[in-house]
């Protein structure tokens, strides 16, 4: 793909350590990987979340939720301001899958003689999203010569780059909430409607999709701080758990002594046990018994460090970032 014709790909990493140091008793200790594996989804929704609530905060913008082009995805949060036309301009290959994807849906029913399910859509736009990947470009293009591109095709789609940032930020004229600012019988409300909406999707579910359907359900709403959206989140999802859905029976557990479900059975209730993040610190990650002072003091790394590593990237080992794409090396830390 030519460097007019590429799509810009703003986006951040977010890396979770796997080590952590427990509150209780300090001690350092491994993250369970399946737990974590399956909160991924409510985790990318609450990231989203607090991301639209430091976007008003810091540059005043405000949020609106839209229809998705494609029925395999979810309404989505967009800055308002910005025109889905625009967005469309520069969703090339998010086209690119939804077409590859259609067509392998459309092959599976001719093959089965059955429309596809939800779980085989999901996987076939798995599949489309490899096979439609196209290798990395053979030169790094400097940023501001994509810029450049980018402003260009905005231009030719009919918008001025600059009115557009004029009307995203500093735009918003409403105050972000804080947690104490939602009654109980709103959470209640809430709770309900995020309880119905996941049963429409689900015949079982976990507190982990409780919370990213909070999170879709709050996605209009700015919150103050990171602990005003985790309360208001939280909130949700136990009041959510505590009532059953009208429209379902509640479950059935036996009474006495088996009343709480072990470990094994929690998989076939609604609302399964969720594990603890953390287990027992191996002494194998690295050298020391279990009074090393390993556990009481985790693996750091100096930023300036991590920076110079950064900069000095290479691609496959060939290509550097442009000059106007590193990071400047920082004096001390």
């Amino acid at each position: 793909m030519g460097v007019a014709r590429r799509d810009p790909q703003l986006h951040t990493h977010l890396v979770i350590a796997n080590r952590v140091q427990r509150t209780t008793d300090g001690a350092w200790v491994t993250l369970d990987s399946r737990t974590l594996y399956k909160a991924a989804v409510a985790a990318s929704e609450h990231y989203n979340g607090l991301l639209f609530d430091a976007l008003h905060r810091h540059l005043g913008t405000d949020t609106d939720i839209r229809e998705p082009a494609a029925t395999t995805h979810n309404p989505s949060p967009q800055l308002t301001g910005i025109q889905d036309t625009l967005i469309r301009e520069f969703s090339r290959r998010s086209r690119l899958i939804d077409q590859e994807t259609d067509r392998l849906v459309a092959e599976w029913a001719t093959t089965h003689g059955t429309p596809a399910t939800a779980t085989t859509t999901i996987k076939l736009r798995q599949q489309a999203t490899l096979s439609t990947r196209a290798p990395k470009p053979g030169t790094i293009a400097p940023l501001h010569q994509l810029s450049a591109n980018w402003r260009a095709r905005a231009a030719a789609q009919g918008f001025d780059p600059q009115l557009v940032l004029a009307a995203t930020v500093r735009r918003s004229r409403t105050a972000p909430f804080r947690s104490s600012d939602f009654t109980a019988e709103w959470v209640d409300a809430v709770a309900s409607l995020t309880r119905e909406r996941v049963a429409t999707k689900r015949a079982t579910w976990n507190r982990w999709n409780l919370l990213a359907e909070a999170e879709r359900v709050c996605a209009a709403i700015r919150c103050h701080t990171p602990e005003d959206r985790n309360a208001l989140i939280d909130a949700v999802a136990d009041a959510a758990e505590a009532n059953p859905s009208p429209h379902r029976l509640p479950v059935q557990r036996p009474r006495g002594r088996a009343a709480r479900p072990p470990p094994r059975q929690a998989e076939r209730l609604r609302l399964p046990r969720v594990p603890p993040l953390h287990r027992r610190h191996d002494t194998r990650l690295r050298g020391g018994g279990p009074r090393s002072k390993e556990r009481r003091r985790g693996p750091a790394i100096r930023a300036n460090l991590a920076i110079e590593v950064l900069a000095s990237y290479k691609h496959h080992g060939k290509f550097r970032l442009h000059d106007d794409q590193r990071p400047p090396l920082p004096k001390s830390c």
